[in-house]
């Protein structure tokens, strides 16, 4: 197992297991169960085709059946059944309408290789990688995630999978647990690509954080049936926090990143960090990290536009002497009703007595300290339990 180091938010790992040798191996290179959705020839239900009618077909056009009788009546008549559905309807055939009649096409299995080797990796509708030829069999490997632990590709949702840029033999699956979204790629290989050397399963799993915090995320790799050489392996990853948001207030990303939008809302959300009208009032300091006041930190922000006109202030921490002090010019252009002034204590302390210019005031709560219609410079001393 090879780990590699992290880049923006995530992280990747990558590794590699030879497959078993066990019989019935492919001559295929790479086999892909795709949709190509025909307006016609979709599936010709014969006589000669073994094709079964215990199950009547969903009609998805007429919301109903077909039933056994209509079915051999269409198959004695060597109609297209599938085909002659799809095209009643009056929207062109897509993936998910011809997967409507055909489930497995929702959850298809890829296998890699290499070209004429007689085995191949099998990834199985959830990412399981299948290091053997009998499809049932072990060994196999899949990823968990999270705590407590998640397989990959579990739940209602599953993985989405796609060749690598579209068209490269190399298999991708994505799947989304608790904000974290991870990325599996699997592709085989043997030395010189020869169809007579050991086949190697090569799979890396990316990892990447997509909420507006920094994150831990536990990563494991499991074998079935372990073995000292199948042994599981489990990594903690540190992830950052997401750098671009294209939805501000749910900080879900687009797979269009980067982009100059992302940036400006990158702006905006350091500026409501420190200034933010709300209403007929102005909060200030309102989401500053609480590192940011440790003792011997310091804020200074000059003349940043409001509507209420241009606000400064500077907050240096003295925390360590139990006090912060805050100067502060408001809004010449129009004062407004309140100056919310947010100032929380690393270590989430209370405020015992707040001053300004030396005269106390009573009008706090909590961690915030409201200052009715300001006008002027102001010197405030804010003081912690």
């Amino acid at each position: 197992m090879r780990r590699r180091g992290a880049r923006n938010s995530f992280r990747r790992l990558s590794t590699s297991h030879p497959r078993s040798s066990r019989s019935l191996g492919s001559s295929l290179s790479l086999v892909l169960i795709a949709a190509a959705a025909c307006a016609a020839g979709l599936l010709l239900l014969s006589a000669k085709s073994g094709g079964s009618t215990d199950r009547p077909l969903q009609d998805a056009n007429a919301g109903g059946t077909l039933s056994p009788a209509r079915i051999q009546e269409l198959q004695a008549a060597d109609k297209d059944i599938l085909g002659n559905l799809e095209l009643a309807k009056k929207a062109d055939p897509s993936y998910e309408s011809v997967a409507a009649y055909l489930p497995a096409m929702k959850n298809p299995r890829e296998v890699v290789g290499v070209r004429y080797h007689p085995h191949d990796i099998g990834i199985a509708p959830d990412g399981t990688l299948q290091l053997s030829d009998d499809v049932a069999g072990a060994p196999t490997a899949f990823f968990e995630g999270g705590s407590p632990a998640v397989r990959f590709g579990s739940g209602p949702a599953g993985c989405v999978k796609s060749l690598l840029q579209g068209y490269l033999p190399i298999v991708t699956a994505r799947f989304a647990h608790d904000g974290i979204e991870y990325k599996e790629t699997v592709f085989g290989y043997s030395d010189g690509l020869s169809p007579d050397k050991e086949l190697w399963a090569f799979v890396e799993l990316e990892a990447k954080n997509s909420v507006l915090r920094a994150r831990e995320a536990t990563v494991g790799l499991r074998f079935n049936p372990a073995s000292p050489l199948n042994a599981a392996k489990t990594w903690t990853l540190k992830l950052a926090a997401g750098v671009e948001v294209t939805h501000l207030f749910t900080g879900a990303n687009e797979p269009t990143l980067p982009h100059l939008y992302s940036c400006t809302q990158q702006l905006r959300l350091l500026r409501m960090m420190l200034v933010r009208e709300d209403g007929l009032d102005l909060r200030l300091a309102q989401a500053v990290p609480q590192p940011w006041l440790e003792a011997g930190r310091k804020i200074d922000i000059q003349n940043a536009p409001t509507k209420f006109g241009p606000v400064s202030f500077t907050i240096e921490s003295h925390i360590d002497r139990g006090r912060i002090d805050v100067r502060l010019t408001a809004p010449a252009r129009e004062a407004p009703r309140n100056i919310l002034l947010r100032l929380r204590h690393p270590q989430e302390k209370p405020i015992k007595r707040v001053t300004v210019d030396g005269k106390p005031l009573t009008s706090f709560a909590g961690d915030t300290v409201t200052l009715a219609s300001p006008r002027g410079a102001l010197k405030i001393v804010v003081e912690y339990e």
